[in-house]
């Protein structure tokens, strides 16, 4: 009589997400070249991407703070023009399209017409609507324009599309351009396209009434200021007569703070000093003092850039003190030095048109993160390779599919983090340094601490993932080998 044996399978064991963990570190040191390699790879990958991001941000940030002060530098000229010139109808519409709803700029607009408040925010949204419409226009190329406008441009388009036949036309050849999208809705669109005549006469009462209190503050400038040019007048006027004017301005409702005309004055002085300095270093006589000073002729430049030096006080017949020279040369080196900041920055912020990242650089990226993953997923294949015996036995000591897969995916994500920080580290060094070679330090004193923190995060989580994708097929040959087969295998 055969005796039945009984097979007592107990249930496998499962190590702890914590002893996993050790193990997996214990293997990245037991071979400590190979897992070297994957580091690399995901370090180049990353320092790569992060370079890309914070350059961009970083440039983004100083172009937006060099913009600003550039608008400082032509606010003298800003204000006197829009004091004491009358925009067109169509320079109203820009700038009330440019204007936030319940700004500054509007409060201005109400305050100098008779214009309610909202009345002025109703009128800024239609300016608003007309200005995006007349940019998604000039956008398109020709062959479009002509197909849905003609040859119409400019505010002859709206009086174009009110018609009824030319706006059923244009919507019948604007719906199989799948690439034009309208900057609003056809209903939207239509309704102020049917009150634009209204539009266009409230548009033209603002600016007709804008003109008149320009005209009558342009009056009571002449009348304060005489012959003189108003500039130059609001440089050597004595305060009380600054005050008087400033008086007149705010009685119009235009906006002209006390701080704001004081720091115009400095401006305006400072550019006033250079051009009689440059003046006079032109004629003859300057001339021949300059090369008996230096014994040497210099180029106007040459000349602006050394007005600190001693000599040229005396050339210039001490008509001014050292600390104006030294102000005129600081001023005009900043003034230069803004302008070669704006002139280097202005296509490389283009390019991006309003993306972090621009289409080359985007490209670029996928390149390096496809290599990465080539890169990593041959040294992990490797690693499978070197370590079947190991799999075999962890297997026959009981070790599942889904332990091995967790295992190898684990260490690729322990090296991802790793190599992640330190590329997030050496990218951002080299975006610093490469961006401060050109810019100086502004930028530092732009330095978008949020936003390189976001691009950060991005660059470490990029590592990580980057690291756990490539290793996915590596992990799967691994966990699905039989452990007899791996065995045998030299």
């Amino acid at each position: 009589m055969s005796v039945k044996r009984t097979i007592d399978v107990r249930e496998q064991k499962r190590m702890h997400l914590n002893k996993t963990f050790r193990f997996c570190l214990k293997g990245i040191h037991h071979r400590l070249f190979r897992s070297g390699l994957t580091l690399a790879v995901v370090v180049l990958a990353v320092a790569f991407f992060m370079t890309l991001l914070t350059e961009s941000v970083l440039q983004e940030a100083v172009a937006a703070g060099v913009a600003r002060e550039s608008a400082a530098m032509r606010e003298p000229a800003v204000l006197l023009n829009h004091l004491l010139a009358a925009p067109s109808s169509v320079d109203h519409s820009r700038s009330l399209a440019a204007l936030a709803p319940g700004s500054d700029g509007l409060q201005e607009y109400a305050r100098v017409t008779p214009l309610a408040p909202q009345a002025v925010n109703d009128l800024a949204a239609r300016c608003s609507l007309a200005q995006r419409c007349l940019a998604f226009f000039d956008a398109m190329s020709i062959g479009k324009r002509r197909i849905l406008i003609k040859k119409h441009a400019g505010q002859e388009i709206f009086q174009y599309l009110r018609q009824p036949d030319a706006w059923k036309s244009f919507l019948a050849s604007l719906e199989p351009m799948r690439s034009l999208k309208l900057p609003t809705d056809e209903a939207a669109l239509r309704t102020f396209l049917d009150g634009y005549e209204a539009h266009v006469e409230e548009l033209e009462r603002l600016t007709r009434l804008w003109g008149e209190k320009i005209a009558a503050l342009a009056a009571e400038t002449g009348t304060l200021t005489g012959d003189a040019d108003i500039a130059r007048w609001l440089v050597t006027a004595e305060p009380a007569r600054r005050e008087q004017w400033r008086a007149a301005v705010v009685a119009r409702g235009f906006r002209l703070e006390a701080g704001t005309l004081d720091r115009v004055r400095r401006l305006l002085e400072l550019t006033m000093t250079r051009s009689d300095i440059e003046r006079k270093l032109r004629t003859k006589e300057k001339h021949e003092a300059w090369r008996n000073a230096f014994q040497a002729s210099a180029t106007m430049e040459e000349k602006m850039r050394r007005l600190a030096d001693r000599r040229v006080a005396a050339v210039l017949d001490n008509a001014y003190t050292p600390d104006t020279l030294r102000a005129v040369v600081e001023h005009s080196a900043y003034e230069a030095r803004i302008k070669e900041l704006e002139r280097w920055l202005a296509p490389k912020i283009e390019v991006r048109t309003g993306a972090i990242l621009g289409g080359r650089q985007i490209f670029l990226a996928l390149i390096a993160f496809l290599v990465c993953v080539v890169g990593i997923t041959n040294a992990m294949l490797m690693s499978v390779t070197e370590r079947f015996r190991e799999i075999a036995t962890m297997k026959c000591l009981g070790a599942t599919d889904g332990f091995i897969l967790q295992q190898f995916v684990l260490e690729a994500a322990i090296q991802g983090v790793a190599g992640g920080i330190c590329g997030m580290l050496i990218g951002l060094l080299i975006a610093v340094v490469k961006n401060y070679l050109v810019l100086g330090n502004h930028v530092f004193l732009y330095f978008p601490s949020a936003n390189v923190v976001v691009c950060s995060l991005s660059s470490c989580c990029a590592g990580v993932v980057l690291a756990m994708v490539a290793a996915i097929y590596p992990s799967w040959s691994a966990s699905r080998m039989a452990p007899m087969e791996a065995m045998r295998v030299e």
